[in-house]
């Protein structure tokens, strides 16, 4: 299957760099330095997501920061 460029380029260890990232943020949320991670690189499509989370991406979505 023929992938596109800019896929390409982010190379084999995207997910890894990632998964470490989000590991890096637990510790420092599990401390009290960062607030708490939600991740949505992972779901059941099967279950509606928690409603709090659905207000705060709807509240995000008009501020130009979240198309960056």
């Amino acid at each position: 299957m023929q992938t596109s460029r800019r896929l390409a380029a982010l190379g084999n260890g995207t997910f890894a760099r990632c998964d470490r990232q989000k590991q890096v943020h637990r510790s420092l949320a599990e401390r009290g330095e960062a607030l708490p991670l939600i991740d949505l690189s992972l779901g059941s499509s099967d279950l509606l997501p928690p409603h709090p989370v659905l207000e705060a991406m709807a509240a995000a979505l008009p501020d130009p920061a979240s198309s960056a």
